[in-house]
């Protein structure tokens, strides 16, 4: 039977055609009149606006930054919404500005008018500079505000969609990683909004995937007191995240290069496939698993499943984790509550799951993968340095519990690190970071793997309840 639409179609055309057939032959129509001359739109300074629109002096815009989409009456309604969206931002003119905000950023508005850091905040503003760009979609674009104040400057980034008039715009804030904001060091004055909206995008996308999880298992050894844990001449098989690329892979090839069975866990078994193969040329063993390790249920069961099949199960590294970063007024709670999920409750799961098996064999060596940022904190990171602080009391707590069954648990914390995360960062970015390391280098995978792999070996087995940071000196 024919969709309805395509009935109305069908029964359209016939009307159409009938109606043709019984006209009578007209005069041919005179052509139509020609269309009306474009009007030119006269194009105004950005001081010429500023002055028109009675712009506060603290807002500043340069002529370079103003929005240039090619449409220059367009253009003149983003640049005169965002003169006026700012300028309400410096004089604290809530009632302006709340229309034009979007409804998470009118109710977060509301929240700081409450508690009264509406008026802290806009008071200690001694001005802002301001640029835009273009946008992922035909009637958005970005602003890019510094707000300086006496100690500090905040740069906000502001997504603006722009169906008409000025008043019309609608801003919503997005959030800006820190390394973001640590290119502004030194009081630039003048955004490079482009460049720094490339990788905000960049960032953004890579943060929508969780790392994926890393298993390894312990070489074959005779477990003192308990035989039975040996499960013959086959290494056990270990369990935790990310081990298709970045820290993760390096982790995998370093422990099966010292004759273990690697059980990679992944979401998608196609990330394991250049690593399980990497590891097979070498001489290595190695196993894929897919798993969503933000689903306790899926994850505990296939670290069982791993321990059932090996017959034992001596080595877990945990390595998984997203980031959903932005400013404490900004995060949702669903934002908080996701980077919990998967990078705090995802090990906390997998730890439980697989100390059944390492009591049974009185042998195991968990490594949680933690962050600087879990030590010394970092603005525009709140729930992902809360689950990797979390991360080190959980993992003390399991050293106590454990111990006594010859299980040892620690935390590995990296500082910065070379991955295709810091990749995209300009190197001003990794000039300002570089004086604050005393080794004056960034580490490496390997830098990381080599120090899990000393932690999992039997050399590192009287250490416990540590937090080993492999960061160059940087949080010392």
């Amino acid at each position: 039977m024919r969709r309805p639409e395509l009935l109305q179609s069908a029964l359209l055309a016939a009307v159409l055609a009938l109606t043709a057939c019984g006209k009578k032959e007209e005069e041919a129509a005179p052509p139509p009149p020609p269309p009306p001359p474009k009007q030119e739109v006269k194009v105004e300074s950005v001081d010429d606006v500023m002055k028109r629109l009675a712009i506060d002096s603290r807002v500043k815009m340069d002529e370079s930054e103003r929005p240039n989409t090619g449409d220059a009456a367009g253009d003149l309604k983003r640049l005169e919404a965002t003169l006026l969206f700012f300028n309400a931002m410096v004089k604290g003119d809530a009632t302006k500005l709340k229309p034009m905000l979007s409804d998470a950023d009118q109710t977060t508005l509301d929240l700081m008018q409450k508690d009264g850091q509406w008026k802290r905040a806009t008071e200690r503003i001694d001005r802002v500079t301001v640029g835009c760009t273009g946008g992922q979609e035909p009637e958005t674009f970005m602003a890019l505000g510094i707000f300086m104040t006496d100690d500090r400057f905040d740069p906000q980034l502001w997504s603006v969609k722009s169906p008409g008039a000025a008043e019309q715009c609608t801003f919503s804030a997005v959030p800006t990683p820190p390394n973001v904001i640590d290119q502004l060091k030194g009081n630039k004055a003048e955004p490079r909004v482009q460049q720094w909206v490339k990788i905000l995008k960049e960032q953004l996308e890579k943060s929508k995937l969780p790392d994926e999880v890393v298993t390894v298992a312990q070489q074959d050894r005779s477990i003192e007191g308990d035989s039975s844990s040996g499960g013959g001449d086959e290494p056990a098989a270990p369990s935790g995240p990310g081990a298709s690329r970045g820290i993760g892979r390096a982790i995998a090839e370093r422990i099966a290069s010292q004759g273990r069975i690697v059980v990679g866990v992944a979401r998608s078994l196609d990330g394991l496939k250049d690593v399980g193969a990497a590891i097979t040329a070498a001489g290595g063993r190695f196993e894929a698993q897919a798993c969503d390790i933000g689903d306790s249920t899926a994850l505990a069961q296939m670290v069982e499943q791993v321990a059932e099949k090996h017959g034992r199960l001596d080595i877990l590294v945990n390595n998984a984790g997203i980031t959903k970063d932005g400013l404490l007024m900004r995060m949702s709670d669903a934002d908080f509550d996701d980077v919990i999920r998967v990078n705090l409750k995802s090990a906390f799961v997998a730890c439980r799951a697989a100390s059944r098996p390492m009591m049974k064999g009185r042998f195991g060596r968990i490594v949680n993968v933690g962050s600087v940022s879990g030590l010394m904190g970092n603005a525009g990171q709140v729930n992902y340095a809360a689950a990797k602080a979390g991360l080190v009391g959980m993992t003390k707590s399991i050293a106590r519990e454990l111990g006594s069954k010859g299980i040892t648990a620690n935390v590995v914390a990296p500082g910065f690190i070379e991955t295709d995360m810091t990749a995209v960062l300009p190197p001003q970015v990794k000039e300002q970071a570089l004086p604050n390391i005393p080794l004056k280098r960034f580490g490496t995978p390997t830098d990381i793997a080599a120090a899990i792999g000393w932690l999992t070996s039997d050399e590192g087995g009287y250490v416990t309840g540590q937090v080993i940071v492999v960061d160059g000196g940087m949080a010392m």
